[in-house]
């Protein structure tokens, strides 16, 4: 169960990390420039392949780290309780004439084999998004905005009547139309940055950036300009939580109850408070 569920979650991780790069040019970062025009608009950077590659690598191979650390501490951890105390285990389950006991005797490895594993792998398997979610977020951020409104865009483009709309000259309407839906489905998008702009979409008025664009840019605006201006924008706002690493908080929380229950099992069987 735990290999197919991990193989999901890399599966889901290369989806995140080889979706990043946008098709079309990126924005200009710093604060202190100029508001996107046709004129300057094509001066923005490509990121190159290789840089691409380096930052998907690395961001796969530390979430990788990171869910297979939790998992084998996890099994590790709950496999040498077991061990330690199967004999006093066994002796409940089929030795014992206390009714509480033989049931213990049975949910007891249960716990150990299967639920705190489990729930190490769960933990660790959003640990491990999270923290690719942050190395990518740290990294590249300026581009994640880039990609939302290539998405919508995108999205304008394969409706015939909103296309031809764009065609005619109709961006503001359009955008004014489209935005709510596009914001709901966020179609096009993989699973990971489907939840990333949920989130951002409750913490980030995108409706009103366009509308800001629409007014500062004026006869400027165009789909090039406009997705600068509202990348440029929305990028000052992320939540600080995406700029933050992932918490280990959890992990000792969820270690410190493993042990507990531990200490628990072992001061019944050694006061042998029951029998």
């Amino acid at each position: 169960m735990y290999l197919n569920e991990t193989f999901k979650v890399f599966k889901t991780l290369k989806v995140l990390i080889f979706n990043l790069q946008p098709t079309h040019n990126t924005m200009e970062t710093q604060e202190n420039k100029p508001l996107p025009t046709e004129n300057n608009t094509n001066t923005s950077q490509n990121i190159s392949a290789t840089t691409i590659f380096k930052m998907a690598s690395s961001a796969f191979f530390t979430a990788t780290f990171r869910l297979i650390f939790f998992v084998v501490f996890g099994l590790s951890l709950n496999i040498a309780i077991f061990i330690m105390t199967y004999n006093d285990l066994d002796a409940w389950r089929n030795n014992s004439t206390n009714l509480l006991t033989n049931i213990l005797g049975y949910v007891v490895p249960v716990f150990l084999l299967l639920i705190f594993p489990f729930l190490f792998y769960v933990l660790g398997q959003k640990h491990a998004i999270k923290a690719a979610l942050f190395h990518v977020v740290s990294r590249s951020k300026e581009f994640l905005f880039v990609y939302f409104t290539d998405k919508l865009f995108d999205f304008m483009a394969k409706n015939p009547k909103t296309s031809a709309m764009i065609a005619e000259g109709k961006l503001t309407e359009v955008i004014s139309q489209t935005l709510p839906n596009f914001l709901e489905k966020l179609q096009g998008m993989s699973f990971v940055f489907k939840g990333i702009f949920t989130k951002f979409s409750s913490k980030i008025n995108f409706t009103e950036i366009f509308a800001t664009a629409q007014t500062q840019l004026g006869t400027n605006a165009s789909p090039e300009t406009l997705k600068n201006f509202v990348a440029q924008e929305a990028n000052k706002r992320i939540p600080i939580a995406f700029l933050s690493p992932a918490s280990w908080v959890g992990f000792f929380i969820l270690t410190i109850i493993n042990l507990l229950v531990f200490a628990a099992i072992y001061l019944l069987m050694k006061e042998k408070i029951i029998s």
